[in-house]
């Protein structure tokens, strides 16, 4: 008994104390004609009951029980609720509790803020694949991005589109791509790089830790084939000796995707300029397209120079195309309207028409490359015979909407050459009706006149001596 209560005072001194523990009376808590006095009454143990003063209209003050212990040397404070809420029984218990804790080296009031914090919840690879698309897809051009981005994620990771994001590791990557990386190269290259900013995105917001196991270099390198790069290949294109021959199978055809492929083709525009076209953007007076930035892939490069349009200037044969589109409509909404009201043209509105002719080397697109085979080509032949091209790279280049030079230039070159770009499309509408334009220099009168005095020596005396400064009258 006595070596009990000499370890029980022990421990009461590790507390600061050395007085019994329970020395409140649970009566003395709920007194009404002589309740405790404002201030703090121990119960042993490092347990307190602590007595607020009394209210302005006499109403007795709150009372709660508090629990002191040491950490690290400093006297810490826990509060253990109200006396109207917890017993004293439970209060003893809960500061018991607390003398446990430092015991075990716990900092009790470090795991009460610890307790909390809710856990954060740990969206799926699918759900936050989704908000990432959300977010990115705000500055993209046109919709084949965010399309190829659902694909990946809901058909390409079905493996992993109901899984938490952080338990997304090497083999489930593995498991994605596996079966497609060969079958589909290109399209599994581009949804490895779609996964890798999912993960990335979702490392930065705190969702995951550790490397991106769909990172490629260091890592997925090593355990798939490597691709061959450019296997896909470019946009197959007819050569443009044949285009004014499909031209004219395109100009026989009846139907809105024959009219917009023919725009296509005498202006180089991009798919979606042609298919989302409307009527109000079009100057037939001015023989003049003008298109908003915001509906350009090359908006960028307006925006750092600052236009805020695109100029495509129209040929006489696209201004007749377009005159008699307008005629047939009603010269609002989608120049090339879709089957549903207030719809564009689909994505596969103008290649359906070239599957129908059974053109099967060439796309869509490529008669972009057509067009800038034949531009690139063109030569002007000069007086002295040497030949030089026809167009500038510049012009050529704007015409299909490409950058001309690094950001410096762009910064100092901010013109689109319109008036020489009109010259450009005049001709290649020509080529598109099977006429080739004749580039030559034009002879000057001064040419002309000394390739005569070459012929006739007579003539060059008499000129030689008008030239001395003898007037007509010498020369007579």
């Amino acid at each position: 008994m006595g070596e009990e209560l000499a370890s029980s005072t022990v421990k009461l001194r590790h507390w600061g104390m050395a007085r019994a523990l329970n020395r409140l009376n649970p009566k003395a808590l709920a007194a009404v004609k002589n309740p405790l006095p404002p201030g703090r009454h121990a119960d042993g143990g490092g347990l307190y009951v602590e007595v607020d003063k009394p209210g302005a209209n006499g109403q007795p003050g709150a009372k709660r029980f508090i629990c002191f212990y040491q950490w690290n040397g400093k006297r810490q404070q826990l509060g253990l609720g109200s006396v109207n809420a917890v017993t004293l029984e439970r209060a003893r218990e809960l500061a018991k509790e607390v003398r446990e804790k430092v015991a075990a080296d716990i900092d009790p009031k470090v795991e009460r803020e610890a307790a909390k914090v809710e856990p954060v919840a740990v969206p799926t690879f699918g759900a936050y694949g989704l908000e990432v698309l959300a977010v990115k897809k705000v500055g993209w051009f046109g919709r084949k991005t965010e399309a190829r981005w659902l694909n990946t994620i809901r058909n390409h990771c079905a493996a992993i589109h109901d899984m938490p994001i952080d338990r997304v590791g090497t083999e489930e990557v593995l498991a994605v791509f596996e079966p497609i990386w060969r079958k589909i190269p290109e399209g599994a290259e581009k949804s490895r790089a779609t996964v890798e900013t999912i993960l990335d995105s979702a490392r930065a917001r705190g969702l995951r830790t550790g490397e991106n196991p769909a990172r490629w270099d260091g890592h997925l390198k090593e355990l798939l084939s490597e691709r061959v790069k450019g296997s896909k290949g470019p946009h197959a294109a007819l050569a443009h000796e044949g285009v004014a021959d499909l031209m004219v199978q395109v100009r026989g055809r009846e139907g809105v995707g024959a009219a917009a492929l023919e725009l296509l083709i005498l202006t180089g525009a991009r798919t979606t300029e042609i298919r989302e076209a409307v009527w109000p953007e079009f100057d037939l007076d001015a023989a003049l397209w003008t298109i908003p930035r915001n509906r350009v892939k090359e908006r960028k490069a307006l925006i750092r120079a600052k236009v805020m349009t695109k100029r495509i200037p129209l040929s006489p044969s696209a201004v007749a195309l377009m005159r008699r589109l307008r005629a047939e409509s009603d010269g609002v909404g989608y120049v090339f309207p879709g089957p549903e009201v207030g719809s564009a043209l689909g994505d596969n509105g103008m290649s359906s028409v070239l599957k129908r002719l059974g053109v099967a080397d060439a796309t869509v697109h490529g008669f972009r490359s057509t067009f800038r085979d034949w531009a690139g080509a063109a030569r002007i032949t000069l007086a002295n015979g040497r030949k030089v091209p026809a167009y500038s790279f510049e012009a050529c280049e704007i015409s299909l909407g490409h950058s001309v030079g690094n950001t410096t230039t762009q910064a100092y070159f901010r013109g689109d050459l319109l008036d020489e770009r009109r010259d450009l499309m005049t001709d290649w509408a020509l080529v598109c009706a099977g006429e080739q334009p004749t580039y030559a220099e034009t002879t000057s009168d001064m040419a002309k006149l000394l390739a005569f005095l070459a012929q006739e020596p007579q003539f060059a005396a008499r000129w030689a001596a008008f030239q001395a400064g003898g007037g007509l009258a010498t020369a007579a």
